[in-house]
């Protein structure tokens, strides 16, 4: 690759898969976030206009040949498409699943043609890669590279943990589509000894859901990264649900960071990229409160096999990323 550092454009207030490997790229996260634009649909809508003029601003003050965009949305690799074909620029696209299959993102017009023209489309792992090359989209797989963190330097976020009852379980979570909640909130109830610590925008919690938990669950809201590391530091377990398919959760990358317990959803994948150190669960009720349980009573033993996987998992990343590298080298002397 180029020794000369390039941008990568993230339409969030923060990202840290980008935060774990942009000295390894070479590259400069560039945030567009706006703190009201989670308050509806419409102010979204006018984030995303905003960004986009922002995000050409950038592109053009900084003149990259190659520069990096993180999607969903669909609408920033719109922005990046335009922008390459009239800066005759090429541009790497970090796409989460939700941009390959099975979301609103990848139903919008021409998706399939911005990622085609990309320069190359990282993804997190083989099996949204197989999905990614029978769309015709060229590909390279790069897992989440675990955050490199000091658990024993945070001191304890007293401020978001107002001294609640021990055992303290993190849910890192979004309130998506693919996240459980109804059986989690079921979960919450069944484990009254147990505080819960529900991480993101207080404006995208589901009402329902919100106005149903017992006093054992607090919404944080979205921390900045000292507070949301402090509690995750701290933490005795973490709790990471999804139901989709190929999912690479964040979430289990942080808990291997931190070495922390683990209590994940039982899928494929997850049992691939996370294969010690967790207690795998279905996505139920009774079998998250269960796992919870395990997870507690096994927390110092899940906790040494986090440690020990972490220097695997690092061994893998930096194969995957030497892979990409020649990758990106071989393309880049083709266009130069």
């Amino acid at each position: 690759m180029s020794s000369k550092s390039t941008v990568f454009v993230v339409w969030k207030a923060c990202q840290r898969r980008v935060d774990a490997f942009k000295s390894d790229l070479q590259t400069i996260p560039v945030y567009l976030h706006y703190d009201w634009e989670e308050r509806s649909r419409v102010h979204k809508a006018i984030s995303y206009v905003l960004k986009s003029l922002r995000m050409v601003a950038i592109l053009g003050r900084v003149k990259p040949d190659v520069f990096y965009v993180q999607a969903p949305p669909t609408i920033a690799l719109y922005v990046a498409f335009l922008y390459s074909r009239l800066a005759h620029a090429r541009y790497v696209v970090d796409a989460h699943n939700s941009m390959i299959y099975g979301s609103f993102w990848c139903r919008m017009p021409f998706w399939r043609l911005v990622l085609r023209k990309a320069l190359l489309v990282l993804v997190h792992n083989e099996f949204v890669a197989n999905v990614a090359l029978r769309e015709r989209i060229p590909c390279a797989v790069l897992m989440d590279r675990p955050p490199e963190v000091r658990p024993e330097t945070y001191q304890c976020p007293q401020s978001v943990t107002d001294n609640r009852p021990r055992p303290w379980v993190v849910v890192p979570c979004s309130y998506d589509a693919d996240e459980p909640l109804a059986e989690l909130r079921q979960a919450t109830a069944m484990l009254p000894e147990v505080t819960f610590f529900m991480t993101w925008y207080r404006e995208k919690l589901p009402p329902a859901f919100a106005r149903n938990v017992g006093p054992n669950v607090v919404f944080t809201g979205f921390l900045p990264q000292s507070q949301f590391d402090a509690l995750l530091a701290h933490a005795d377990l973490i709790l990471v649900l999804t139901t989709r398919d190929g999912t690479q959760p964040s979430g289990a990358s942080e808990a291997l960071a931190f070495g922390k317990a683990l209590v994940i959803s039982d899928l494929q994948i997850i049992r691939s990229l996370f294969p010690a150190g967790a207690v795998y669960i279905d996505n139920q009720a009774s079998a998250i409160a269960k796992g919870i349980r395990t997870g507690l009573s096994q927390k110092e033993q899940l906790e040494t096999e986090m440690k020990l996987f972490l220097t695997e998992k690092m061994s893998r990343w930096r194969g995957q990323f030497a892979e990409l590298s020649r990758v990106l080298s071989g393309v880049s002397q083709e266009i130069g």
